[in-house]
């Protein structure tokens, strides 16, 4: 099976965000999960531009908390993307004869 790369254009990263009273968190353990009504996730491109969004949980959030955790979003996934790709080239350079771990190798 041939393996497909993406361009950098095609990538996104969801970005989850739960509100926990008036504020936001991202990447939330599930101990702060429990503590809220409700998150957005928050598809993300390499430069930023949101693709989607989805509001999850049975409670509601204000329009000022829906921009603020997009923004943010928006910020960590950019960051996200840095991070990811400097891993991604440092896998590659050590080339096809690099030990494979794991089913997806």
């Amino acid at each position: 099976m041939a393996s497909v790369t993406l361009s950098e254009a095609e990538k996104v990263y969801i970005v989850h965000g739960v509100q926990i009273g008036y504020r936001h968190v991202v990447d939330a353990t599930l101990q702060e999960e429990a503590c809220s009504l409700a998150s957005l996730l928050v598809s993300v491109t390499s430069k930023g531009v949101v693709t989607c969004m989805r509001k999850v949980g049975k409670g509601s959030l204000d329009p000022e908390s829906i921009f603020e955790m997009m923004e943010t979003g928006k910020r960590v996934g950019k960051v996200l993307h840095a991070s990811l790709q400097s891993v991604v080239h440092k896998e590659e350079s050590l080339g096809p004869k690099r030990q494979k771990v794991g089913f997806l190798g």
